[in-house]
């Protein structure tokens, strides 16, 4: 997960606005300080530089509450993943559709969640040679664009495609995700089945 900051004052020297900077929040949160701090309405986190190096003071536009519960849910999520609590649900597992002749697609939802449902937001990355479709068509083949599955803020959508072929009653694409190994664990993978009616 991404939150956007802008650099409002360096080492309590004030500046002017000088540039936007993404940080990620699990490294944001690691640092935070005087969360309930506002300056001008806007909540204040500082970012302590290490040995010899200069705090940094951040300002975001938002509730001091908000990025509290934002970083409250990440923290919590990214604990749990330490812990192997990490699994993998895809949407739709199954589809059914029509027997068509025209071009389709559809979108696949992957996400990497908690046991309990809770998206693992702060996870962004991409696993290569991951992703693989087939089908029982006997005039086309379905595609996707990629094998790898890119994860942003824990999350991703593949789309499967079908040329304008005859995609007869009962033939089926398959959409596969391997397993994938995060921080040391392996998460099962899993499908989403299309069958045509």
């Amino acid at each position: 997960m991404i939150i956007n900051l802008t650099v409002e004052s360096v080492n309590f020297v004030n500046v002017a606005t000088a540039y936007t900077e993404g940080f990620d929040s699990d490294i944001l949160t690691d640092v935070i300080d005087n969360p309930n701090t506002t300056i001008n309405g806007n909540t204040q986190f500082t970012m302590l530089g290490g040995t010899g190096e200069r705090d940094t003071i951040y300002t975001v536009n938002e509730s001091a509450s908000y990025i509290a519960n934002l970083l409250s849910n990440v923290t919590t999520t990214r604990d749990k993943a330490m812990s192997g609590d990490m699994v993998v649900v895809i949407t739709p597992a199954t589809k059914t559709t029509a027997a068509t002749g025209a071009a389709w697609t559809r979108d696949v939802l992957i996400s990497v969640q908690t046991a309990a449902g809770d998206v693992h937001a702060w996870l962004n990355h991409a696993y290569t040679a991951k992703l693989s479709i087939a089908n029982t068509s006997t005039a086309d083949t379905a595609t996707i664009v990629s094998t790898t599955l890119t994860l942003v803020n824990g999350q991703a959508t593949v789309v499967v495609s079908g040329n304008a072929m005859a995609w007869l009653a009962a033939e089926t694409d398959t959409l596969t995700l391997a397993s994938l190994t995060i921080m040391g664990y392996t998460v099962a993978g899993g499908t989403s089945v299309e069958t045509f009616s």
